[in-house]
């Protein structure tokens, strides 16, 4: 538990959802999520439906720190954008809802006001909420930028009280409707949850350390240890000053051709890390004379959420790309290894029995005579072959114990024999012992 004084923005109101709308899946740009976080807001204990609920855009400009005068000329396309945002929710027994977050939209233009209705399917997720439902209170939500970092702060919020999550990395990517970004997992932990971690901690009641869960070498399922948090300090977001990272993306944006109070409003909105890489993307297809309006485009990539793919992750893509391509060609040449072993494994055995039938066929008496030596000392053939202190040079158990004691006294030691047949008869060197080898190299032609 931290004794850091954690700065936020709110005004203390609760919000409560269900456990099943925490859960669900869906992918909201951070002012769309906040929209929706003002609507609950205003869900009262005791409602028995929702009403038309109605924010005006100079408030939400000073609880959302976005700059209202941009969001008079943004407003409009937002919440457009916002009436086609699909939730899909997952029950116990396995059955999926789908449903839009809004049943209707009204923009008061000159009053700066817009009227807002939940769908009626969220109905159970939102109101007269008795059991399995989780609770927070706004200032925890309202003062972070990244989508991803609000919906982790709300899984975690689940299951506060246990103390720990354990969540498979698909899962995770499914709920925050991302399951195809981030496709390197090194990079989404750093984008995803150590951002997360970061703004959580900075920013909220809770905050939490988090292990990997491998399968094999795979990342297959994080666990999140979940920390309560103390000495919440509340201000007003309205006084919000950039600092000069912020005022160089400004800088950046109007270069490209933002307006300030645009880009202003979008560092307000969104994370640093999104507009960086947005910032450059559109630098770099500029500069290769994909595209002519360099802000607009950028624009539009901020809007509507279009994915990119930054420098960093595409480096990390290819190098789990060429690590996994190392480990798949690592996998198909031990395949090919045990392939050839066990060719040559065969033939050396048709090779080795071959040398057994002609030291049988032209043993000597010499040689019977040491076998039998052999016999009388070895306790478990002397009672199979005896009988009367005698031996029956004819019973066929005598001739398949005199093949072995052929093959064990007048061939070589069969492990080192093998290898150094496979060496000159097939120009692979090989190492292992007790019959378990491995390829280590070929011959060079030269030889």
């Amino acid at each position: 538990m931290t004794n850091e004084i954690v700065t936020i923005p709110g005004n203390r109101k609760l919000i409560v959802k269900s456990n099943y709308l925490v859960n669900a899946e869906y992918n909201l740009s951070p002012i769309e999520m906040k929209i929706i976080y003002l609507m609950a807001m205003q869900v009262k204990k005791g409602d028995e439906d929702f009403k038309t609920y109605r924010m005006r855009i100079r408030d939400f400009q000073d609880i959302v720190g976005v700059d209202s005068d941009a969001l008079y000329v943004r407003m409009e396309e937002i919440v457009q954008r916002l009436m086609k945002r699909i939730v899909r929710v997952r029950h116990d027994n396995g059955d999926l809802d789908q449903f839009p977050f809004l049943a209707r939209a009204s923009h008061k233009n000159k009053k700066g006001i817009i009227e807002l209705k939940f769908a009626p399917d969220l109905k159970p997720h939102l109101i007269d909420l008795k059991e399995r439902f989780t609770s927070f209170y706004d200032y925890n939500v309202l003062s972070l930028k990244s989508t991803h970092s609000m919906r982790i702060y709300e899984l975690l919020k689940q299951y506060e009280k246990i103390g720990y999550r354990v969540e498979k990395v698909a899962r995770i990517k499914q709920m925050l409707g991302i399951e195809t970004k981030y496709r390197s997992y090194n990079y989404f932990k750093k984008r995803v949850i150590e951002q997360a971690q970061k703004d959580l901690t900075n920013h909220c009641d809770i905050s939490f350390a988090f292990s990997e869960i491998k399968e094999g070498r795979k990342v297959d399922s994080i666990k999140f240890v979940i920390k309560r948090q103390k000495k919440i300090e509340f201000f007003n977001n309205r006084h919000w000053n950039p600092d000069e990272e912020h005022e160089a993306l400004v800088s950046q944006m109007i270069e490209i051709g933002i307006t300030e109070k645009e880009a202003a409003a979008f560092v307000r909105e969104y994370s640093k890390a999104e507009l960086e890489e947005k910032i450059q993307y559109t630098k770099d297809r500029f500069k290769e004379g994909k595209i002519r309006n360099p802000g607009a485009y950028l624009k539009t990539l901020i809007i509507d959420e279009v994915e990119v793919v930054s420098p960093i992750e595409k480096e990390l893509a290819e190098s789990e790309l060429e690590k996994k391509t190392k480990q798949e060609e690592i996998k198909r040449q031990r395949e090919r290894e045990k392939v050839l072993l066990e060719q040559f494994t065969a033939e050396y055995d048709a090779f080795r029995e071959n040398l057994t039938n002609n030291l049988v066929e032209n043993a000597n008496e010499q040689d019977w005579k040491d076998f039998i030596s052999y016999a009388k000392k070895n306790s478990y053939v002397r009672s199979r072959l005896f009988k009367n202190g005698e031996i029956d040079l004819k019973n066929k158990d005598t001739h398949f114990w005199f093949r072995v004691f052929i093959a064990d006294e007048r061939l070589p030691e069969r492990d080192q024999d093998f290898m150094e047949w496979v060496a000159k008869q097939k120009g692979y060197y090989l190492q292992g012992e007790d019959g378990n080898f491995r390829i280590t190299g070929k011959q060079s032609s030269l030889f």
